[in-house]
Protein backbone atom coordinates (compact mmCIF):
# COMPACT_ATOMS: atom_id res chain seq x y z
CA UNK A 1 0.00 0.00 0.00
CA UNK A 2 2.84 2.37 -0.99
CA UNK A 3 4.44 3.78 -3.80
CA UNK A 4 6.07 1.58 -6.41
CA UNK A 5 10.09 1.28 -5.11
CA UNK A 6 9.53 1.99 -1.49
CA UNK A 7 9.69 -0.08 1.28
CA UNK A 8 10.11 -0.32 4.93
CA UNK A 9 13.56 -2.30 6.82
CA UNK A 10 13.69 -2.84 10.35
CA UNK A 11 16.83 -5.15 11.34
CA UNK A 12 17.55 -6.04 15.18
CA UNK A 13 20.54 -3.82 16.36
CA UNK A 14 22.65 -6.83 16.43
CA UNK A 15 22.74 -7.32 12.82
CA UNK A 16 22.70 -3.61 11.57
CA UNK A 17 26.62 -3.27 11.74
CA UNK A 18 26.69 -6.36 8.54
CA UNK A 19 23.73 -4.53 6.31
CA UNK A 20 24.78 -2.10 3.95
CA UNK A 21 22.53 -0.28 1.56
CA UNK A 22 22.57 -1.17 -2.21
CA UNK A 23 23.63 2.37 -2.77
CA UNK A 24 26.36 4.21 -1.06
CA UNK A 25 27.96 7.91 -1.09
CA UNK A 26 30.91 9.17 0.94
CA UNK A 27 28.62 10.03 3.28
CA UNK A 28 28.58 6.51 4.44
CA UNK A 29 31.36 6.22 6.09
CA UNK A 30 32.11 3.01 8.48
CA UNK A 31 31.12 5.02 11.52
CA UNK A 32 28.14 6.76 10.16
CA UNK A 33 24.66 5.61 12.06
CA UNK A 34 22.80 2.36 10.46
CA UNK A 35 19.95 4.52 9.62
CA UNK A 36 21.62 7.33 8.26
CA UNK A 37 23.56 4.32 6.19
CA UNK A 38 20.12 3.94 4.30
CA UNK A 39 18.73 8.13 4.09
CA UNK A 40 20.91 8.82 0.27
CA UNK A 41 19.70 7.07 -2.61
CA UNK A 42 21.48 9.07 -4.84
CA UNK A 43 19.43 11.20 -7.51
CA UNK A 44 16.09 9.01 -7.33
CA UNK A 45 12.72 10.32 -6.43
CA UNK A 46 12.06 10.68 -3.07
CA UNK A 47 7.79 10.86 -3.49
CA UNK A 48 7.78 6.98 -1.99
CA UNK A 49 9.84 7.87 0.88
CA UNK A 50 7.99 10.40 1.61
CA UNK A 51 4.62 8.49 1.25
CA UNK A 52 5.72 5.57 3.44
CA UNK A 53 4.70 7.14 6.40
CA UNK A 54 0.96 7.22 5.52
CA UNK A 55 0.60 3.62 3.47
CA UNK A 56 1.39 2.68 7.08
CA UNK A 57 -1.28 4.85 8.66
CA UNK A 58 -3.51 3.35 5.44
CA UNK A 59 -2.78 0.03 6.47
CA UNK A 60 -3.88 0.87 10.63
CA UNK A 61 -6.64 2.29 8.83
CA UNK A 62 -7.90 -1.01 7.70
CA UNK A 63 -7.67 -2.76 10.66
CA UNK A 64 -3.50 -3.96 11.13
CA UNK A 65 -1.46 -6.11 9.33
CA UNK A 66 -3.41 -9.32 11.64
CA UNK A 67 -6.34 -8.18 9.57
CA UNK A 68 -4.96 -7.63 6.40
CA UNK A 69 -2.99 -10.86 6.20
CA UNK A 70 -6.11 -12.70 7.51
CA UNK A 71 -8.42 -11.23 5.05
CA UNK A 72 -5.98 -11.66 1.58
CA UNK A 73 -4.98 -15.42 3.40
CA UNK A 74 -8.64 -16.60 3.55
CA UNK A 75 -9.48 -15.13 0.14
CA UNK A 76 -6.76 -16.52 -1.64
CA UNK A 77 -7.52 -20.13 0.12
CA UNK A 78 -11.29 -19.46 -1.31
CA UNK A 79 -10.11 -18.58 -4.68
CA UNK A 80 -7.16 -21.46 -5.65
CA UNK A 81 -10.42 -23.82 -4.12
CA UNK A 82 -12.91 -22.07 -6.47
CA UNK A 83 -10.44 -21.89 -9.01
CA UNK A 84 -8.88 -25.47 -9.05
CA UNK A 85 -12.82 -26.54 -9.24
CA UNK A 86 -13.49 -24.74 -12.21
CA UNK A 87 -10.13 -25.68 -14.02
CA UNK A 88 -10.67 -29.44 -12.80
CA UNK A 89 -7.24 -28.81 -12.04
CA UNK A 90 -5.09 -28.15 -8.79
CA UNK A 91 -3.15 -25.86 -6.73
CA UNK A 92 0.65 -26.62 -6.63
CA UNK A 93 0.68 -26.91 -2.59
CA UNK A 94 -1.72 -26.99 0.10
CA UNK A 95 -3.25 -23.61 0.16
CA UNK A 96 -1.88 -23.44 4.50
CA UNK A 97 1.57 -23.06 2.72
CA UNK A 98 0.63 -19.82 0.47
CA UNK A 99 -0.88 -17.38 2.32
CA UNK A 100 -2.33 -14.30 0.36
CA UNK A 101 -1.06 -15.87 -2.79
CA UNK A 102 -1.31 -19.33 -4.83
CA UNK A 103 -0.54 -21.20 -8.26
CA UNK A 104 -3.09 -23.23 -10.52
CA UNK A 105 -2.83 -25.26 -13.16
CA UNK A 106 -4.24 -23.89 -16.02
CA UNK A 107 -6.90 -26.42 -17.91
CA UNK A 108 -4.80 -27.14 -20.82
CA UNK A 109 -5.17 -30.84 -22.00
CA UNK A 110 -1.73 -32.77 -21.19
CA UNK A 111 -2.72 -35.29 -23.90
CA UNK A 112 -1.85 -32.04 -26.10
CA UNK A 113 1.13 -31.61 -28.38
CA UNK A 114 4.06 -29.74 -26.33
CA UNK A 115 3.86 -26.87 -28.75
CA UNK A 116 -0.03 -26.78 -28.71
CA UNK A 117 -0.20 -26.47 -25.00
CA UNK A 118 2.72 -23.62 -24.75
CA UNK A 119 0.84 -21.37 -27.94
CA UNK A 120 -2.67 -21.66 -25.36
CA UNK A 121 -1.02 -20.55 -22.31
CA UNK A 122 0.71 -17.90 -24.11
CA UNK A 123 -3.02 -17.21 -25.35
CA UNK A 124 -4.15 -17.08 -21.89
CA UNK A 125 -1.52 -15.08 -20.42
CA UNK A 126 -1.53 -12.40 -23.44
CA UNK A 127 -5.45 -12.53 -23.36
CA UNK A 128 -5.61 -11.78 -20.05
CA UNK A 129 -3.97 -8.43 -20.12
CA UNK A 130 -5.07 -7.50 -23.59
CA UNK A 131 -9.04 -8.32 -23.16
CA UNK A 132 -9.54 -8.07 -19.66
CA UNK A 133 -6.55 -5.85 -17.92
CA UNK A 134 -5.63 -8.77 -15.49
CA UNK A 135 -2.30 -9.77 -15.56
CA UNK A 136 -1.01 -12.98 -13.49
CA UNK A 137 2.26 -15.04 -13.54
CA UNK A 138 2.31 -17.56 -16.19
CA UNK A 139 5.20 -20.58 -16.17
CA UNK A 140 5.86 -23.75 -17.33
CA UNK A 141 6.09 -27.01 -15.02
CA UNK A 142 8.65 -29.69 -16.18
CA UNK A 143 7.56 -33.20 -14.39
CA UNK A 144 9.77 -36.19 -14.67
CA UNK A 145 7.39 -37.90 -16.51
CA UNK A 146 8.66 -35.54 -19.89
CA UNK A 147 5.17 -33.24 -19.69
CA UNK A 148 4.56 -29.84 -19.07
CA UNK A 149 1.95 -28.23 -17.03
CA UNK A 150 1.09 -24.67 -17.37
CA UNK A 151 0.31 -22.65 -14.09
CA UNK A 152 -0.78 -19.10 -12.98
CA UNK A 153 0.78 -17.53 -9.86
CA UNK A 154 -2.36 -15.32 -8.37
CA UNK A 155 -2.00 -12.69 -5.21
CA UNK A 156 -4.56 -11.58 -2.99
CA UNK A 157 -4.45 -8.10 -2.52
CA UNK A 158 -7.11 -6.14 0.46
CA UNK A 159 -8.59 -4.52 -2.21
CA UNK A 160 -9.50 -7.34 -4.18
CA UNK A 161 -12.89 -10.13 -3.93
CA UNK A 162 -14.56 -12.58 -4.22
CA UNK A 163 -15.86 -11.30 -7.99
CA UNK A 164 -12.59 -10.60 -8.76
CA UNK A 165 -11.50 -13.96 -8.63
CA UNK A 166 -15.00 -14.89 -10.31
CA UNK A 167 -14.13 -12.88 -13.25
CA UNK A 168 -10.37 -14.43 -13.69
CA UNK A 169 -11.88 -17.69 -13.75
CA UNK A 170 -14.37 -16.67 -16.21
CA UNK A 171 -11.36 -14.75 -18.38
CA UNK A 172 -9.30 -18.07 -18.17
CA UNK A 173 -11.83 -20.15 -19.06
CA UNK A 174 -13.03 -18.52 -22.13
CA UNK A 175 -9.37 -17.68 -23.80
CA UNK A 176 -8.67 -21.45 -22.99
CA UNK A 177 -12.10 -21.88 -25.23
CA UNK A 178 -10.55 -19.95 -27.79
CA UNK A 179 -7.58 -22.26 -28.35
CA UNK A 180 -9.49 -24.95 -29.19
CA UNK A 181 -11.71 -22.77 -32.01
CA UNK A 182 -8.07 -21.05 -33.61
CA UNK A 183 -7.26 -22.29 -36.65
CA UNK A 184 -4.23 -24.77 -36.24
CA UNK A 185 -3.94 -28.71 -36.22
CA UNK A 186 -6.31 -30.88 -35.44
CA UNK A 187 -5.26 -33.13 -32.60
CA UNK A 188 -7.96 -36.47 -31.64
CA UNK A 189 -11.35 -34.42 -31.35
CA UNK A 190 -10.58 -30.86 -30.92
CA UNK A 191 -8.73 -28.41 -32.77
CA UNK A 192 -5.76 -26.42 -30.90
CA UNK A 193 -3.51 -23.30 -31.73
Amino acid sequence: MAPKGSGALWASRSIQDILEPAIISSDNAPTTKFQDRFDYIGTRDYTSWCAMGAALDFREMLGGEEKIQGYTSQLAGWAGRMMAHAFGTETVVPLTMTPSMFAVCLPIPADWPTDAQQRCAGVIAGGLIEKYSMQVISFPVHQNSGNVTHWIRVSSQIYLEQQDFLALTHAVLTLRQSCKSRVGERFGSEVVV
